[in-house]
């Protein structure tokens, strides 16, 4: 009797002093969808995830096919990756941020030159300078939206989650 009580007493001990909690980041398991919908609670706001470009201020008439993927996985450098695809070519990024504040450093934009129209390669170029000027995110109320802010002109970058 007095043994099963001692391995009682461990086992709560064990329970107690041994599963330590850490707050590592985003699991994988947060990836695309949940991130969105955090502002209610409160919860860190990660922006990992699939977007499709929906419009720049508050222009929607976008004509334009651009992907955006924010992945959970970090480079060689310690940053984060950003790729995606805008009109003919692919662009690639990396990133750093503090999820807490929403703040965001990209750096190193660059991208394929498989080519494009004229106004295909304007469209493109502007997108990509842009992107390297973000400095904050926020998600829009529904969650439905990844809004990046760039500092100067109230200029936006307003993607659409993509659920596929």
């Amino acid at each position: 009797m007095k043994s099963r009580k001692i391995l009682y007493i461990l086992f709560i001990a064990v329970l107690a002093f041994g599963c330590k909690s850490e707050d590592l980041g985003p699991s994988n398991d947060f990836y695309e969808y949940e991130a969105s919908f955090a502002s209610a609670t409160g919860r860190i706001l990660y922006p990992f995830g699939r977007y499709k470009l929906a419009a720049l201020e508050n222009n929607s008439n976008i004509i334009y096919n651009v992907d955006l993927e924010i992945k959970n996985e970090k480079d060689s450098e310690g940053f984060f990756i950003i790729n995606g695809q805008c009109n003919a070519n692919f662009y690639f990024a990396k990133f750093e941020a503090d999820f807490v504040k929403q703040t965001v450093r990209i750096n190193g934009v660059a991208s394929t030159k498989i080519g494009g129209t004229y106004n295909e390669l304007l469209f493109e170029k502007d997108f990509l300078e842009r992107l390297s000027k973000v400095t904050s995110y926020q998600f829009s109320v529904d969650g439905t939206k990844l809004i990046f802010l760039l500092p100067t002109n109230d200029q936006k970058l307003i993607f659409d989650l993509n659920k596929n």
